[in-house]
């Protein structure tokens, strides 16, 4: 079997898809693909709607972390990405699906806004010896995707603002989930890549670290990723966003 990961560097939900690959401990192929460019990836494999993180299986290819994490569980059953005992399973889909639909996309439009305002600090997130990019190539289109992934994820300051807002009761409910055992348990599931892929990126803001500073969902984040790439400085986003 012929495993290749195509993941965007930096992005959560790629490092949450390499993650589990890694977990399963299984040999793969990993492609780097820039921003925006990983579209064209997407359309070449004659996929309708360009998602990343994407797997390629023996000429599959499954779209989306948590689609990817299910093939995994087929393809290598052990260790298992959710659990067997019914209760406790029915509890991590439930983290694993307010991760994908919430968070991990309040972390990314608070990313991409990020990334607008100080676009410098992009390849940092980018530094990836194989990606697939010329780094001059690279350096020219960041202002343009950035922009583009701006509008396609609706960052608008507005909304951006929002999820700031709500961030910190976001924050407690991984908290709450880490005390209850649904997250942080014997071993990692697809909740816990899921949303500690999240926290991870979202540690990596300058403006917002101080919101997780001492949280459990923090520690458990880096220990989960313990390496990032990436540092969005202090005053990136507005004070009266992050006030």
């Amino acid at each position: 079997m012929e495993l290749t990961l195509y993941v965007i560097p930096g992005a959560h939900p790629s490092a949450c898809a390499e993650a589990a690959v890694r977990l399963k401990g299984l040999p793969y192929r990993r492609v780097a693909v820039p921003p925006v460019i990983h579209r064209f990836y997407a359309l070449r494999a004659s996929l309708r709607r360009p998602r990343f993180p994407m797997l390629r299986v023996d000429g599959r290819y499954i779209c989306h972390n948590v689609r990817i994490m299910r093939e995994l569980d087929l393809i290598a059953p052990d260790p298992p990405l959710l659990p067997s005992d019914p209760e406790r399973r029915a509890a991590v889909e439930a983290a694993e699906r307010w991760g994908d639909a919430v968070l991990q996309a309040a972390a990314r439009r608070i990313a991409w806004a990020a990334f607008n305002r100080n676009r410098a600090a992009v390849a940092s997130y980018l530094a990836d010896g194989s990606l697939l990019a010329p780094r001059a190539a690279l350096r020219a289109g960041v202002a343009p995707a950035a922009q583009i992934a701006r509008l396609a994820h609706r960052a608008f300051a507005s909304r951006v603002r929002q999820d700031l807002a709500e961030l910190p009761a976001m924050l407690d409910r991984v908290d709450a989930w880490i005390a209850d055992g649904t997250l942080d348990a014997e071993r990692p599931t697809a909740a816990d890549l899921q949303i500690g892929s999240s926290v991870r990126i979202l540690s990596t803001f300058a403006d917002v670290r101080p919101w997780l500073d001492g949280r459990p969902c923090d520690a458990h984040a880096r220990r989960l990723f313990p390496r990032y790439p990436g540092e969005m400085p202090a005053g990136t986003l507005p004070a009266a966003w992050v006030g």
